[in-house]
């Protein structure tokens, strides 16, 4: 006598209940976030009278006409992301220059990190 054959494992439909039954944490996390999200957006504290003389200094290097970079070309030679310099020239963002960045663009530019920097203290 032969052995019966194996039918192959049959399709269990998904269940047919509604997804909409949902427990009250669900529902007031989602409360949460909707008041979250009507809260306007806290603005970064502007920045120090130190750090805005050296994003000019920068951008004035930047934008001078024998030696013109563009945001993106200048965070690519940085070996950062394309938007690092617009969201440091960004009052919006909280992104600035540290001193790796001033020595870089120093070596780009091919100047002395000084020449970023105040003469006196501000």
């Amino acid at each position: 006598m032969a052995a019966p054959k194996k039918t192959p494992r049959s399709f269990k439909p998904k269940s047919t209940k509604s997804r909409k039954s949902v427990n009250a944490k669900s529902v007031t996390r989602k409360a949460a976030k909707a008041n979250d999200s009507a809260k306007p957006r806290k603005l970064p504290k502007p920045p120090s009278a130190i750090e805005q003389h050296v994003i000019d200094k920068v951008k004035a290097k930047r934008t001078e006409k024998d030696n013109f970079y563009s945001q993106s070309s200048l965070s690519v030679e940085l070996g950062l992301s394309k938007g690092f310099i617009g969201n440091v020239e960004s009052p919006k963002e909280r992104a600035k220059y540290n001193l790796n960045h001033i020595n870089a663009l120093a070596r780009i530019f091919g100047c002395s990190p000084r020449d970023f920097l105040p003469d006196k203290p501000l």
